[in-house]
C-alpha cells in the first residue's frame, strides 16, 4: 500500500502530493480486517471452504475505513480525502445522500474499527506532519472540484499501477 501511496505522490507533484500519498497508504485500509482476509483467500482459493457470513454477491468492502479515518483525523477537511478514497473502485459519489450516508452507516463504522484493531503497520498510518489547508489548493474556491478530481486520478492511475504488481513492489 505504501507503492501507492508513492506513485500517487508523483504523479499528483505539481498539485498535492502530501494529500495524494496519504490517500494512497489509506485506501485500501479495510483490506487488513479479518472479512477482507477471508474473502480473499476464499477468491484465490487458498480457503476452499471459507464462508463469509453476510456477504452480498461475495464482496468484502475494503474502501471505507481510510475513508472514515480520514474524516476522524482531519474533520471537514478529510472530507477531500474521504472522496477519493472512498470512491477508487466506483468513482466520486455525492456527498448529500451518497458518501455522506455510507460513512455514517454502522458497517462503515466496523469496518475502520476491525481495520485498526487487526494492527495495520504504524507507517501505514502515521500522517507524519500533515496538515491540510484548503485554502492553499491550486485555483482556490474556483479550482477545487478540478483539483479534487486530479487528486482522484493521482491515486487512481497509482492503485492501477501498483495492484497487478503489489507483491513485487510492495
Amino acid at each position: 500500500m505504501s507503492s501507492v501511496g508513492t506513485f500517487a505522490a508523483a504523479f499528483a507533484e505539481q498539485f498535492g502530493s502530501n494529500w495524494a500519498q496519504l490517500a494512497g497508504r489509506w485506501h485500501d485500509l479495510g483490506k487488513y480486517r479479518p472479512r477482507f482476509q477471508h474473502y480473499i483467500r476464499q477468491a484465490s482459493g487458498f480457503e476452499a471452504d471459507a464462508h463469509i457470513k453476510g456477504e452480498v454477491g461475495g464482496k468484502a468492502p475494503h474502501s471505507t475505513a481510510g475513508a472514515m479515518l480520514a474524516m476522524e483525523r482531519f474533520g471537514n477537511a478529510g472530507r477531500v480525502l474521504a472522496y477519493i478514497i472512498a470512491g477508487h473502485h466506483a468513482g466520486l459519489a455525492d456527498w448529500f445522500g451518497g458518501l455522506e450516508v455510507r460513512l455514517a452507516s454502522t458497517d462503515s463504522r466496523a469496518e475502520l474499527a476491525e481495520s485498526l484493531e487487526s494492527n495495520p503497520p504504524a507507517a501505514l498510518l502515521d500522517t507524519g506532519d500533515f496538515k491540510p489547508d484548503l485554502r492553499t489548493i491550486p485555483g482556490g474556491k474556483n479550482g477545487f472540484a478540478l483539483w479534487v478530481r486530479m487528486l482522484f486520478s493521482a491515486l487512481v492511475d497509482a492503485d492501477g499501477i501498483v495492484a497487478p504488481w503489489y507483491g513485487y513492489l510492495s
